[in-house]
């Protein structure tokens, strides 16, 4: 974690919410996160490359205070005493800060259906202007001049009934950023700058076309079977 956005200086006296931080993500993990076996942990130093974009991570990334409690500071049982735990580090040296005021999680819809790629796409626009991701903050070269275009919905497999979509993010035609807004309450999640300007999904005939060059090994029980044409359905959300 790199940053805070707050609505208000959170100096002693005030009383203030988070917006969200700003962090450098080091997703996608290394071969040793799954299997201890494949590889060892790469070794760290300050700096290292972790979190600095391409293949160690997403090196700008935005993360709304809503979804930084669901989805990134979960905590984990590392010691088994039964419950998710966490570590906070801080530095003594700064001024104490005022009041945090712990607000709800926002939500722009009923949630009694799946919001359209066109809301999705309305709602990313309006994320972007309220958390002020194109004025003064690690985001704001790329974020000030881009527009939403496209929009991609996903069904997270982690969790049941839980839908969100990558609205990706453009300045003449060329894609920069993605952002992510909650598939049923149209929740601004929050916002990543991409690495490289290209775009960062596939559409269905690509993705297809990808199926088809091999069949697919199932496992060694039942062998390896080919895509056929007339013979696949395709899932109407990523995941």
């Amino acid at each position: 974690m790199r940053g805070v956005q707050t609505d208000i200086e959170p100096a002693a006296g005030n009383t203030y919410t988070i917006q969200g931080f700003y962090i450098n993500n080091p997703w996608p993990p290394t071969p040793s996160f799954y299997d201890a076996s494949l590889a060892p942990p790469p070794p760290h130093a300050d700096p290292d490359a972790c979190g600095s974009g391409g293949d160690r991570g997403a090196a700008n990334e935005y993360v709304a205070y809503s979804d930084w409690q669901s989805t990134y500071l979960t905590g984990c049982d590392a010691y088994g005493v039964g419950h998710a735990q966490f570590i906070s580090v801080c530095d003594p040296r700064r001024p104490p800060l005022g009041t945090l005021q712990v607000t709800g999680r926002l939500r722009l819809t009923s949630g009694e259906r799946i919001i359209s790629r066109q809301e999705a796409i309305d709602f990313a626009r309006r994320g972007v202007e309220e958390h002020d991701l194109a004025d003064d903050n690690a985001l704001e070269e790329v974020m000030r001049d881009v527009q939403p275009t496209d929009a991609h919905l996903v069904h997270r497999l982690d969790r049941p009934d839980e839908f969100y979509y990558i609205v990706t993010m453009t300045r003449a035609e060329e894609p920069l950023a993605l952002v992510r807004i909650d598939g049923v309450y149209g929740t601004f999640q929050g916002a990543q700058l991409l690495s490289e300007p290209r775009f960062p999904l596939i559409d269905r005939d690509r993705a297809l076309q990808a199926l088809r060059v091999e069949a697919v090994d199932l496992s060694e029980h039942v062998g390896r079977i080919p895509i056929r044409e007339g013979a696949f359905c395709f899932h109407p959300q990523d995941s």
